[in-house]
């Protein structure tokens, strides 16, 4: 099947490297390089026979992605699919010809691309890097997230490993990232999104990592992903920041009840600070008040954008109290049935049916770490609570949910496996119960 799968991706390389000619040969040959590195770095990281595995699950996940990403470039979907993919590509077009010398400025534009405050001014540099070096290319950016949305696969089997120390709940958790079509599709684009979802990951996997054991190596690759965080989205920087400090607070506890109350504390206050500093005066800025905040809701909510909880008014802790559970809510389940207004939104009907099913199975995956993981889960479970009541309170478009949703998802998969391995196993067992009295009826022994 490996075999299979590498000739099937060479196949597509040989056809975009002729067809699409120059654009489609430099991103071949540039994505290629960075896919080898991530097979070299499985056979590294890893036993034998998880390697094998990995690397099956990682071919059919880029698979999956390339040909979504030829299809999106082909048939020029960014507008419907990710249109942030446009205004990054306009941003590096700027910052080029700026340097160049072929605009000023005072051109439209050139002064928000160049600015270093301005949200995901990583992605506005990346992409300008890369269109200096080798010219104006969307494909090969697509490319290039494409590798790193499948090198998360592997990171997140690690962190799974690591924590619960159950192959099957690992290779379930990696699975899933590999074949759920919001991870394919959002990991396919020219968008911050596959970059953030591979940085998130591994920043937590070297900090489970450290919190076993001190090494150097994870130490590095927290910092490098840290500092590629605060580029392309810094608040999420910054609840990884409180889930590195909070892992080693809260983990000083010597019972799982000790553990529990600091964890609690811990979230309470990190929600009041964040809640109360963003509002109060003395540390207000013109980006992340509340009150600027309150305005991006309304923002979203125009355009007949799908919405939730547009009327609600962040500013007023009334306002916050009653919109957190509605907010919750969508954040992890919407888009539902009533919520898809198109037939672009209806397609993604059959991905949220499957994940409802696994809604069972991720509650008693949570009730299985609370109970008997917690220790080994506290930085999952601070990351993911923390960005949670975020985009609940701060999210009001449905489409943006969906998309952002992949941030907390894919440590939600992991507590999905978890429940499903829980179920297989205690059926199992159930069987083999069965079994065993059959045979004792029929021998006698």
């Amino acid at each position: 099947m490996k075999k299979f799968l590498l000739f099937v991706l060479f196949l597509i390389g040989v056809f975009v490297c002729f067809f699409v000619f120059p654009d489609g040969a430099v991103a071949t040959v540039i994505s290629s390089g960075l896919f080898i590195l991530t097979l070299l770095l499985i056979d590294r990281v890893f036993e034998a026979k998880t390697a094998e595995f990995l690397k099956k699950v990682v071919l059919i996940g880029m698979l999956l992605r390339i040909l979504t990403a030829l299809f999106i470039y082909a048939f020029e979907l960014e507008t419907a699919f990710g249109p942030d993919a446009l205004t990054f590509d306009l941003a590096g077009r700027r910052i080029v010809d700026y340097y160049a010398g072929a605009l000023d400025i005072s051109a439209w534009g050139v002064e928000k691309a160049l600015s270093f405050t301005d949200t995901g001014w990583g992605m506005n540099y990346f992409v300008a890097g890369f269109y200096y070096m080798s010219g104006a290319n969307r494909l090969a950016i697509q490319f290039i997230s494409c590798v790193f949305g499948t090198a998360t696969i592997p990171a997140v089997y690690f962190c799974a490993n690591k924590i619960f120390n159950n192959i099957r709940v690992a290779k379930y958790s990696a699975l899933a990232l590999a074949l759920f079509p919001a991870m394919i599709l959002w990991s396919s684009q020219m968008l911050k999104d596959g970059f953030i979802l591979f940085f998130i990951v591994l920043s937590m996997a070297c900090i489970i990592q450290l919190y076993q054991k001190f090494n150097i190596l994870p130490v590095f690759l927290l910092l490098v992903s840290l500092f590629a965080l605060y580029a392309l989205r810094s608040y999420i920087f910054y609840m990884v920041a409180a889930s590195i400090v909070g892992s080693f607070i809260v983990g000083a506890g010597r019972t799982s009840a000790a553990v529990g109350k600091r964890m609690a504390v811990l979230l309470v206050l990190v929600t009041a600070v964040g809640y109360f500093g963003f509002g109060s005066s003395g540390v207000e800025t013109e980006g992340y008040s509340l009150a600027r905040l309150q305005e991006y809701r309304y923002y979203q909510a125009e355009g007949g954008a799908i919405t939730f909880g547009e009327d609600y008014d962040i500013s007023t802790v009334e306002g916050t109290a009653t919109l957190l559970p509605i907010g919750i809510v969508n954040i992890l389940f919407a888009p539902f049935p009533w919520q898809m207004g198109n037939i672009r939104q209806a397609i993604i009907a059959p991905e949220m049916l499957v994940w409802w099913i696994c809604i069972p199975f991720l509650i008693s995956g949570i009730r299985y770490t609370l109970k008997h993981r917690l220790r080994e889960a506290i930085p999952i479970l601070t990351f993911s609570g923390m960005l949670t009541v975020a985009y609940a309170l701060f999210q009001s478009n449905i489409g943006a949910a969906y998309r952002q949703r992949t941030q907390i998802q894919v440590f939600l998969f992991i507590f999905v496996a978890v429940g499903w391995t829980m179920y297989k196993e205690n059926k199992e067992n159930k069987d083999f119960t069965y079994q065993t009295k059959r045979k004792k009826i029929v021998t006698g022994f």
